[in-house]
Parts: C-alpha cells; structure tokens; sequence
C-alpha cells in the first residue's frame, strides 16, 4: 500500500510540475505571457505584424543576395540601398529588432520587449521563421550520449 502511495504521489508531482511549464505562464503578480493561448487582440496584431516583418526580410534579402548562378550570394545590412527599395517596415511597437550579416549569411531576431516571458522571433537566410520563448531558468540541457 505504501509503495502504491508513493507512486501515485510521484506521479501527481509529475503531472503539476509538466503543466507549470504552459503557454499561460505567470511571472510576479499576476503578470502573464503576453503570446500564449490567452493572447489578447492587440498582442496578437503586433505578433502578427512582426512575423510578417521577419517574412519581408527574408524576401528582400533573399531577392538582393542574387549575383547569378554561379556566384554565391552576397546579403546586405538592412540600410543597404538594395535592401531598403523593398520597404520593410519599422519594427511594431514594443518588438525590438537585431539583425546581422557577415556577407555570406544573416540572422536577425525581433523580441518584444514588453512581454516579461521574452517572446522573440527569429530567423536566417535559410528563410525559416521562428517563434520561441526563452528556457526556463531552472531548466537544464543535458548532453546527448552519442554511442
């Protein structure tokens, strides 16, 4: 009977802590995840105006790196006359925009700075755009075991 309780007291501890780690994530008083499952109107609007900002880099960047087919591709920092013909956008507010090139690849990543979960996304010259939030403080990377 013991051991029976020790298991089920294990697995309800298991059970609390996977859905501490949820899309509604709290932070100090009250303070909640401004993108999650209870995002709000005009979270979700300046979201959705940042990821279609990262999509219009990726095609100006995409477009203006061409130098013909044999020669690789040659990516511009965003002030780059080339780059600046496509119009991209002022970040939204709130969303604070990093990018950088060496010539040969890009990266750039848009957080926003007013949500306290730390919201970013992010994306690279493979064109892929991405939405994350940072790990948990407490979480931990294990190395893989590689045979």
């Amino acid at each position: 009977m013991l051991k029976q309780l020790s298991v089920a007291a294990l697995f309800a501890g298991a059970v609390v802590s996977m859905s501490s780690h949820s899309s509604a994530q709290t932070f100090g008083s009250n303070q909640r995840c401004l993108h999650g499952s209870d995002e709000q109107p005009a979270d979700r609007a300046r979201r959705e105006q940042a990821v279609r900002m990262a999509r219009q880099i990726n095609r100006a960047e995409n477009a203006a790196s061409l130098r013909g087919p044999s020669r690789p591709r040659d990516y511009r920092p965003l002030d780059d006359p080339r780059i600046a013909t496509f119009g991209i956008p002022s970040a939204p507010d709130g969303f604070k925009l990093r990018f950088y090139t060496d010539g040969q690849s890009y990266t750039f990543s848009l957080k926003d700075t007013r949500d306290r979960c730390g919201f970013a996304i992010f994306s690279d010259q493979d064109g892929r755009v991405y939405e994350a939030l940072p790990m948990a403080a407490n979480a931990q990377v294990l190395p893989a075991e590689i045979p």
